[in-house]
């Protein structure tokens, strides 16, 4: 999906933004959101703060999945020892 913006690259990466800006600003009505976003401090923290917590609502799930699979494979080949399996997968 090419016309999506990667919320955590926006928030951290500059190349990213400015290309973002670019293109948006080639299709924008009134004036360039992502541009005042980018330039306003306070904004600019909110979507940091926004995309550090949605990465960490997403690696919790990650890792809630990895480790409920984990416990499955392991039933299905016959153990129920938790202790066999890596912590953090």
């Amino acid at each position: 999906m090419e016309d999506l913006i990667d919320l955590t690259r926006f928030a951290f990466d500059e190349a990213y933004r400015e290309e973002c800006i670019a293109k948006y600003e080639r299709v924008k009505k009134a004036f360039n959101i992502l541009d005042v976003v980018s330039k306003v401090p306070h904004f600019m923290g909110y979507v940091q703060t926004l995309a550090t917590a949605l990465k960490e609502v997403q690696n919790s799930f990650k890792f809630r999945s990895s480790k409920g699979l984990s416990l499955e494979l392991v039933k299905t080949l016959g153990t129920t020892d938790e202790s066999r399996i890596i912590k953090g997968v």
